[in-house]
């Protein structure tokens, strides 16, 4: 068993604030990839959310945008039935070409993405996001490594509400940390160095304050 401490529920529970939790955990994730998943709990814990869908995608050119990876995460488990669905729409989801077109940090709804028409006639607005209860979800393009667009969408329940401001400020907090987290374990995993430019300043210890 490792010796460094788990993050969960409880755990984020003996921090001040839940976002110095988050940011332990993405720092973990970063260098570890199985603890991705709590630290993606923890945000889908603090910002309401049902789960989140991240996409790598890559660009050449004029040909159209190809899907190395996605993955869609609620509470910690993967949800692979989503993921393989979401294929047959990939190659024609309205959203993905304008994502890759904004700068990093942009964050927008579903409906900021589609245009009136398109959402009357688009497969992916009709069918998937419905079917899997992802219609309230933001879409987020994150910074990634040359010749990629890494793209998060967070996504609330219709039984969930509308998103609160208070849950887009935690989750603006969070884009630099969980940016970071997610081109570090890319470099990692092509053999690149990962670049350490910090995209935040928070300096935090390594187990909560106070913490047994």
């Amino acid at each position: 068993m490792s010796s460094t401490r788990g993050f969960d529920a409880d755990t984020a529970s003996r921090w001040a604030d839940p976002f110095d939790a988050i940011v332990a955990a993405l720092h973990e994730a970063a260098l570890d990839e199985g603890r991705w998943p709590r630290a993606l709990a923890l945000v889908d814990a603090a910002c309401g959310m049902r789960g989140s869908y991240l996409a790598v995608v890559a660009e050449s050119g004029s040909a159209p945008p190809r899907l190395l990876e996605g993955r869609f995460y609620s509470h910690g488990a993967r949800c692979h039935p989503l993921e393989q669905d979401y294929l047959g729409y990939f190659d024609t989801d309205e959203r993905i070409p304008r994502l890759m077109l904004l700068p990093a940090g942009s964050m927008l709804a579903n409906a900021d993405l589609y245009a009136p028409e398109e959402r009357r006639a688009s497969r992916t607005f009709n069918e998937h996001l419905p079917r899997w209860d992802a219609v309230n979800q933001l879409n987020v393009r994150l910074p990634a490594l040359a010749g990629r667009h890494t793209l998060w969408m967070p996504t609330r329940g219709r039984r969930q509400g509308g998103w609160r401001p208070s849950q887009l400020r935690l989750l603006r907090r969070l884009l630099p940390h969980i940016g970071q987290t997610v081109r570090v374990r890319q470099a990692l995993a092509s053999g690149r160095a990962p670049d350490r430019q910090p995209l935040a300043t928070a300096t935090l210890s390594p187990t909560p304050p106070n913490a047994p």
